[in-house]
């Protein structure tokens, strides 16, 4: 039976709602225990300045992977919001009953509303010229687009594909490069990876023929030393 009021993890409902709000407590509290039983990484609570595409990124996983789809998410997502102006800015967004229930389509909701469609040119702009830092591993650079393509295209089509494109446009190694397109592989993932194979084994070759160098440069110096 829904109960009157709100959770104690929740902020107070302001005054003008509060007598047209009904909160089921009840299935927050199920759904929270539901949760506890998944042996993952629990999200911690978001407080003021801390990344809230960090805070996204580690919710939908932790739901997502717990295979969860339980009309209370996003009572269970704002219980975790502990800086009051986002909890209230996030608390305002119309949610259907299917993007309360799923946390990939949940994430998406509330990003609309966090990156107004002016920024989110400004992102696009920023995406298709990303490239790959001096001393930025493969990893970490396929992270940060990731992240980015996940703020501009949040659970669209066309999302892959540009994280793909984005990827290969931006490497730096031109070997690495070079190597994965003339593999053709199709998805982000396979490309990353291929990328990561194949520039520690160039690392490694080089390593190799440094120690190759270095021990030929000692035998010379030995040699000669022997001589004299």
């Amino acid at each position: 039976t829904p109960v009157r009021g709100t959770s104690k993890n929740l902020f107070p409902l302001p005054r003008d709602e509060a007598d047209q709000a009904n909160v089921d407590v009840t299935g927050i509290s199920q759904t929270t225990d539901k949760l506890k039983l998944v042996k993952i990484a629990k999200p911690q609570s978001f407080n003021k300045g801390d990344n809230i595409d960090v805070f996204l990124e580690q919710f939908e996983r932790f739901i997502t992977l717990g295979n969860f789809r339980d009309q209370n998410l996003d009572f269970y997502f704002l219980s975790l919001i502990k800086d009051e102006k986002m909890y209230m800015k996030l608390r305002s967004v119309k949610l259907s009953r299917l993007e309360k229930s799923h946390a990939g389509l949940l994430v998406a909701a509330y990003k609309r509303v966090l990156y107004p469609e002016a920024e989110v040119i400004a992102l696009r702009n920023s995406l298709a010229l990303l490239k790959q830092s001096d001393g930025e591993s493969i990893e970490e650079f396929s992270l940060k687009i990731e992240r980015l393509v996940e703020k501009v295209y949040p659970n669209e089509p066309f999302g892959p594909q540009a994280a793909l494109t984005t990827f290969l446009n931006g490497l730096m190694d031109v070997e690495v490069k070079r190597a994965v397109l003339q593999k053709s592989l199709k998805t982000f993932r396979e490309n990353v990876d291929e990328a990561v194979k194949v520039d520690k084994i160039n690392k490694s070759l080089a390593e190799s023929s440094s120690s190759g160098s270095n021990l030929g440069s000692s035998l010379e110096n030995h040699v000669g030393s022997v001589e004299v």
